[in-house]
């Protein structure tokens, strides 16, 4: 891996993507990245949280100006993981082919490239296998 990171994940030997979350034990809520706190009650009672999916895509937009080192167009939308954690990330999906509530899975992969050629990785999304939409 290459350059900064937002936020922190495992990758398996098999390519799975898990990101590493926090659970609040005060209020319930589980979020991504993981903070000192919790963004709902500010309470400091956390636990990790592994998000491993299938996800579910809540919504959507596509990027067509972007600063430099992103290719354009790009797919970005919020997923929704098991425990309502709700996590933003770009989409490796033809837009035309996004539906509200499709599964997602994980991946690793690069998002841009610095001036000097150097990749930043970070985790996206892509269509789950038989990932249809809720109906």
């Amino acid at each position: 891996m290459s350059g900064p990171r937002i936020g922190r994940w495992n990758t398996a030997e098999d390519g799975a993507v898990t990101l590493i979350g926090c659970y609040c034990r005060d209020c319930g809520e589980h979020f991504f990245p993981e903070r000192a706190y919790c963004p709902r009650c500010r309470g400091t009672t956390l636990d990790q949280a592994l998000l491993a999916g299938p996800a579910r895509l809540i919504a959507w937009t596509v990027v067509h100006q972007a600063p430099a080192g992103f290719q354009t167009p790009m797919a970005v939308g919020y997923a929704a993981f098991p425990g309502d954690a709700v996590v933003l990330g770009p989409i490796d999906a033809p837009t035309d082919r996004l539906a509200k509530g499709m599964a997602l899975r994980v991946t690793e992969g690069p998002t841009s490239v610095a001036a000097d050629g150097t990749p930043f990785v970070s985790y996206r999304f892509a269509p789950a296998e038989g990932g249809t939409p809720d109906a």
